[in-house]
């Protein structure tokens, strides 16, 4: 008969963590609903829009200065009332965008212009419902641009040319894992994806053909998105129409759904920004929102969101120019929506005139001129390619890893030069604040509750089964391995984490069996999501990588937390659990990390003196190593956003001098065990740190033979 190392029985806590982040988002929305509800006046809404502008351009990290755009114009196609030339720019060094420029045919001077950032379709620009809006557009007599957004048509930011295909998945896949890595170094992927949509209005304003007084925006899903953006941002804009995208935050968060890393920025929440703040900074300009009745993106937070537009736009005396068009659907750029669009940018931006001769109104509201879709015919894809062969890889463009890496090499600042032990303390000091800022680690006051559920035997030592309370709403199952003692004795304790869970080493031969029979009290425990406390959902195949925890990484994010930062802080309450045990020496306690529980280990042991010995068993060298190469083993709940901004895991290890630090086998960005030298020398600063404190034989490096 096997052992019960399970320790829940019936209860299940896979829902647990979601509920813990609808508890913690609840006191950020409504402050977010009361800062909104504090403009009254068109004064307030000027002010409102300032702090909206420049604090989002903050959370994503700033955008880069303009560069020469270098465009390409490289093939065109003659078709029936309008023309597609294929054109390829810049939008950074190197970085190529490619575009199709859709020309009406009868242009008489220079012509109203919608820019078109796609939605999360593998064929980007060529996706059918693209072509047909912008070939519509065009027959409407606008100028079109539609551009591939990175990772999509013929932007893979990770080709593989013997397969024919993306490495690591087109789209989505592509948009994760580049956004990702990319927070390491505190750059959100939307400003990329923004960037792009700026200097494709760069270009769309170097045409003749164009009037760049009447520019407009117009896409859906992470088009939508895109196209909100641009109107928090972009100055030049006249109108726009974000489609399937708008809701509120509040409505999408109860979804339970994951977004891609642009759709979602680290304390954006916290900062109290909603969808429809971000379309409030464009006010006054012309912005109706686009919805589908039957979207995934919540049809009753698009209303509220409107709702609150419409207020705004009251209060500047311009409540006509925000409205809400809703189609009978699910979602899609469908041809409702598209008819919608042309009728917006008609009234907004003219050309109604010249189009109504051409297309009859379609069967909408009566006496409101509605333009009908023209007849339309998609493309194949590779007719519409700017490139030889559907990729700029084969112009030698460069990716986002390729700016990333770049940054990482640069990270993390230097520390300031130590002469003394004093020197090394207030640095620490210094150091531990930041990481604290960083990580939001929540404080924690006393021994947590903790409730007993079993006890078995194995030889000489006791296992109970516990939980305990690591925050209110977070149960924390654990394994206390207890060996016996004489009457009055203390072991010494250890907190035990593994990145697999409490199980993955509480069998007879398992670690933490052997660390019992040796005279250690381990408390193994499983940190939020993970082990019996995972989070079980429906992962859809394209995020199949980030795992049900990814998605809590990115939602900690936006509420001002850190997924690392709150296992952190499960890992600290264990510590404060086992120190209140009567069984345990509390002058002697270890926290062991395994894996991914090694970085945990190595944060707690830096954040908290209590852990006399801090052991790091085949866990990551260091954040830079997964920032400065293009592929890597590491899951994103195992990051820190920014964290290369403040530092790196060398210098959080010299956080835990003058103490026992032992880095047991340190792995790189592959998960591959690294030779003492490398290990040497990315721990350098930590030695010197410890050379400090005049405790060098307490940092121990048990790396690879080289």
């Amino acid at each position: 008969m096997s052992e019960p190392l399970s320790v829940l029985g019936s209860k299940d806590l896979s829902a647990m963590v979601f509920e813990h982040l609808l508890a913690l988002a609840a006191p950020l929305l409504e402050k977010m609903r009361e800062r909104k509800q504090k403009v009254q006046t068109a004064a307030d809404v000027l002010a409102h829009q300032r702090y909206l502008r420049e604090t989002f351009a903050e959370l994503i990290g700033g955008l880069p200065e303009r560069t020469p755009l270098n465009p390409r114009r490289v093939g065109r196609l003659e078709r029936s009332g309008y023309a597609v030339e294929k054109v390829l720019f810049e939008s950074r060094p190197h970085f190529y965008v490619s575009a199709n420029l859709y020309l009406p045919a009868a242009r008489r001077g220079p012509c109203p212009a919608i820019l078109v950032p796609c939605g999360h379709a593998r064929e980007g620009k060529a996706y059918p419902e693209y072509q047909r809006l912008a070939q519509g557009l065009a027959k409407h007599g606008f100028v079109v641009l539609v551009y591939d957004p990175l990772g999509q048509g013929e932007r893979s930011q990770y080709w593989d040319y013997a397969r024919g295909d993306s490495r690591i998945g087109m789209c989505c896949p592509e948009h994760e894992y580049a956004g990702t890595q990319s927070l390491l170094v505190g750059v959100n992927l939307a400003a990329y994806r923004i960037w792009d949509g700026m200097r494709a209005l760069d270009y769309l304003c170097t045409r003749d053909e164009v009037d760049v007084t009447r520019l407009g925006c117009t896409g859906c899903s992470g088009g939508g998105t895109l196209t909100t953006y641009l109107v928090a941002l972009e100055e030049r804009l006249r109108a726009a129409m974000p489609v399937c995208y708008i809701t509120s935050r509040e409505a999408w968060l109860a979804t339970g759904q994951i977004a891609d890393a642009e759709q979602v920025q680290d304390r954006i929440i916290e900062r109290g920004i909603d969808h429809s703040d971000l379309l409030i900074a464009g006010a006054p300009r012309a912005i109706r929102i686009g919805a589908a009745s039957r979207d995934y993106f919540p049809i009753e937070g698009t209303r509220r969101a409107f709702d609150e537009l419409r207020r705004m736009y009251a209060l500047l005396g311009v409540e006509e120019a925000a409205d809400l068009f809703v189609a009978d659907g699910e979602h899609g750029y469908s041809q409702p929506l598209r008819e919608a669009a042309y009728q917006w940018f008609h009234l907004w931006l003219g050309g109604e005139k010249d189009s109504r001769s051409l297309f009859p109104p379609a069967e909408k509201t009566p006496g409101v001129f509605f333009p009908a879709e023209p007849p339309t015919e998609p493309e194949a894809v590779e007719e519409l390619w700017c490139t030889p062969d559907g990729q700029v890889n084969t112009l030698g463009s460069r990716t986002v890893f390729c700016f990333t890496r770049e940054q990482a090499l640069a990270l993390p600042p230097p520390p300031p030069d130590m002469a003394s032990r004093g020197d090394a303390e207030e640095w620490q000091g210094e150091m531990r604040a930041r990481l604290l800022e960083l990580l939001n680690v929540p404080a924690g006051h006393g021994a947590p509750t903790c409730d007993q559920l079993g006890v078995f035997y194995r030889g000489k030592c006791g296992i109970e089964q516990l939980t305990f309370q690591s925050e209110r709403g977070i149960t924390i199952p654990a394994l206390l391995f207890v060996p016996d003692k004489e009457p009055g004795q203390k072991w010494p304790g250890i907190v035990y984490v593994h990145q697999d869970g409490k199980e993955a080493e509480a069998g007879p031969t398992g670690t933490i069996q052997m660390l019992a029979s040796e005279g250690n009290v381990v408390l193994a425990i499983d940190v939020r999501g993970i082990g019996e406390a995972h989070s079980i959902g429906a992962i859809p195949r394209d995020y199949a990588f980030m795992g049900t925890d990814g998605y809590h990484f990115y939602q900690y994010g936006m509420l001002g937390h850190t997924l690392v930062g709150r296992r952190v802080h499960d890992v600290l309450r264990g510590l404060a659990l086992l120190a209140e045990r009567p069984e345990v020496d509390a002058e002697r306690l270890s926290i062991v990390g395994q894996g991914s529980g090694g970085i945990l280990a190595l944060f707690a042991a830096a954040l908290d003196g209590r852990a006399g010995t801090a052991v790091c068993c085949q866990s990551l060298l260091a954040y830079q190593a997964i920032a400065t190469n293009e592929f890597h083993s590491w899951r994103p709940p195992d990051f820190v956003p920014g964290i290369l901004r403040v530092c790196d895991l060398p210098q959080v290890a010299a956080c835990v001098a003058p103490r026992r630090l032992v880095l047991a086998g340190p792995v790189d960005h592959m998960r591959r065990r690294v030779a003492q030298p490398e290990a040497e020398a990315a721990y350098a600063f930590a030695q010197s740190v410890y050379a400090l404190f005049g405790a060098e034989e307490n940092l121990v490096l048990s790396a690879a033979a080289p």
